[in-house]
């Protein structure tokens, strides 16, 4: 988060300020470097109309934001994307599908290390907190360490879920410590409740054993073992603490203090130190409260759109409605303008074409399940969330596995045929 840099002079100051720009300043120096290189191998040559199509609109989003506040210390997000352009020019240059599998490799297993410490120390702190973890203090808005957001529970069980994929699809080593961490996997992520993750974990699990063929066997195993037992396993333990919520009040309506009834009214929400109980917002329909407001928020944002032929820039959501619109179709509309909203579907459209165009000559080929389950995942978070128009993990993984699907590892299966 570049807002660091209104902060206080101190050492969170340095290490933020270090953190924000060293990958940049990495990136410069290699450039210049290999600067020589760069023009005789033609590095500026881009061949995937997809990824060009998708940086189009993060430029336009740019100028958007440029145009409207060009001083603004949002806009230093964009060089975080420069980074990723520059990382993406030099993987498409190269041409070598093994590096690109080792970058999505890499960049998973340091995330999925980052979240199994931060989940660890967690529950070091309160083991009781697995009852409902997703509730747990790491993860709760107003977290911070060195300064910065914590990252929340949705983006834990995101990256779990993603190395579920990597473990069944392409990892293999001992059947029985493979299942061990699948089910470890499984658990953890059903047990962060992203909702999103976990009706399409649910859904992609299931049309892998349908389609593919070495999985058509093992069905019945799999789902029972990695949906059913894991989910019925994490609501279990949060039926226990609901429970645990009314046994309270109920020993505490016995007494006949009425100063502990009062105290217990105000903080009635509240389990222990660690576990809170979210109420439902008694002001929304039980759809809109399925969707956390989310419906409510998008049908005040559609009754407000204008016709716009650029848009208000980078994180316009927050500036105008004080939250993300949790939705990357209308955030490309806010924040890039009606060209850039165009060139969004344009580009959903012609992944999800490239997508059906490949499987047919790619039914068995793991790596190309694994790419198309990726994109499908990021492509199937924009409706509930800003996703690779906005955030960095998201726009990284969804480019890597964009040059994989077009890898030699996916295309020479069609040019065998």
């Amino acid at each position: 988060n570049p807002n660091f840099l209104m902060g206080d002079y101190n050492l969170i100051y340095a290490i933020s300020f270090i953190r924000f720009f060293l990958p940049i300043a990495i990136v410069i120096i290699v450039v210049s470097i290999s600067f020589n290189e760069i023009i005789n191998k033609n590095f500026l040559k881009i061949k995937n109309l997809e990824i060009n199509v998708l940086f189009l609109i993060l430029f336009l989003i740019l100028i958007s934001s440029i145009f409207n506040q060009a001083f603004d210390l949002d806009n230093l997000y964009f060089l975080n994307y420069f980074v990723i352009f520059i990382l993406y020019l030099n993987l498409n240059t190269r041409n070598n599908e093994k590096e690109i599998l080792a970058n999505i490799i890499l960049f998973l297993l340091c995330n999925f290390i980052t979240y199994s410490l931060i989940i660890i120390y967690q529950l070091y702190l309160e083991p009781l907190s697995i009852l409902e973890l997703y509730k747990s203090y790491v993860f709760q808005f107003d977290t911070r360490f060195l300064g910065q957001s914590m990252p929340r529970s949705t983006g834990a069980a995101r990256v779990f879920f993603l190395f579920f994929l990597f473990v069944i699809l392409l990892l293999n080593f001992n059947k029985k410590y493979k299942y061990t961490l699948m089910f470890i996997l499984s658990f953890f992520i059903f047990a962060l409740f992203s909702r999103t993750t976990i009706i399409f974990f649910v859904v992609s699990l299931i049309f892998m054993h349908i389609f593919i063929k070495i999985y058509k066997e093992k069905i019945f195993v799999n789902l029972l073992t990695f949906l059913f037992v894991p989910f019925i396993f994490v609501y279990f333990l949060s039926f226990i603490a609901i429970n645990n919520v009314k046994k309270q009040e109920i020993i505490i309506n016995e007494k006949d203090d009425e100063l502990i009834k009062e105290e217990f009214k105000k903080d009635k929400n509240v389990l222990s130190n660690f576990l809170i109980i979210k109420s439902e917002n008694n002001d929304l329909s039980d759809i809109e409260n399925i969707s956390t407001g989310r419906i409510t928020l998008w049908k005040k944002v559609i009754k407000d759109l204008r016709f716009n032929l650029f848009g208000e820039g980078i994180l316009s959501d927050k500036k105008i409605y004080n939250q993300s619109v949790s939705n990357g179709y209308i955030y490309s509309y806010i924040s890039g303008g009606i060209i850039t909203f165009i060139l969004f579907i344009f580009f959903n459209l012609k992944v999800i074409f490239k997508i059906f165009k490949l499987y047919a000559n790619n039914k068995n080929n793991l790596i190309f399940w694994l790419s198309a389950t990726y994109i499908s995942y990021f492509m199937f978070r924009i409706f509930f969330e800003n996703g690779f128009i906005l955030y960095i993990f998201d726009l990284f993984f969804i480019v890597l596995t964009l040059l994989l699907i077009n890898s030699k590892f996916i295309i020479k299966n069609i040019s065998q045929k």
